[in-house]
Order: C-alpha cells, then structure tokens, then sequence
C-alpha cells in the first residue's frame, strides 16, 4: 500500500514537473521575435499595424524576395524547407488570432 503511494506521488510530481516545463518553453517561444522557427511568424503577431502583404514559402520565398521592393508594407515569414502543409498552418494561425493580411504572395 505504501509502494502504490509513493507511486502516485511520484506521478503526480512528475506530470508537475512536466506542465511546469511546457509552460515556460511556450513562454519563451512566444516571446521569441527573431529568427525564421516562429520568431518571425510572433512578430507579425504582435504587430499592432500588421503589413498589407504578407510573403510565405520556401526558402526561394524566404531568400530570394525581398519585402522593400513591393510598393505596399510587406512581411517575409517564409521558412525554409517547408511544404504547403507549413504554409497552411501558418494562415490559419494568422486567422485564429484575427491577423489575416490583405493579400498573400505564397511560393510553393
């Protein structure tokens, strides 16, 4: 009866410890604004005046189109080595959090 005690304590210490551990890795990934693995992706997120024209893609969209050159605020969020899937992902995220830009230049 002890051992089956000690047990459940030991589960329960351990799923503490894990709920604790998710808890701070999602706090610092979120806070995260640099870099194409979701850094990119948070700091359009966060944008209070979110760009008109968002570019997602590969890593021909994430190195070979530049934002600057289109005459309306634009963003690059591509990743590299990504699929249409990554892209998917990406837009509902934006429409779950109410962030939908005017227009997507997808490079698949």
């Amino acid at each position: 009866m002890k051992l089956f005690r000690n047990i459940v304590i030991f589960l329960i210490l351990v799923k503490l410890l894990d709920l604790a551990l998710f808890y701070t890795m999602n706090y610092f990934y979120t806070h995260t604004y640099a870099g194409q693995d979701g850094g990119d992706l948070n700091k359009y997120l966060q944008d209070p005046n979110p760009p008109d024209l968002v570019i997602l893609g590969s890593s021909t969209a994430r190195f070979q189109v530049n934002p600057d050159s289109f005459p309306v605020k634009a963003c690059n969020i591509a990743r590299a080595m990504t699929e249409d899937s990554y892209q998917l992902g990406v837009i509902s995220v934006m429409i779950k959090n109410n962030k939908t830009p005017k227009n997507i230049l997808l490079s698949l």
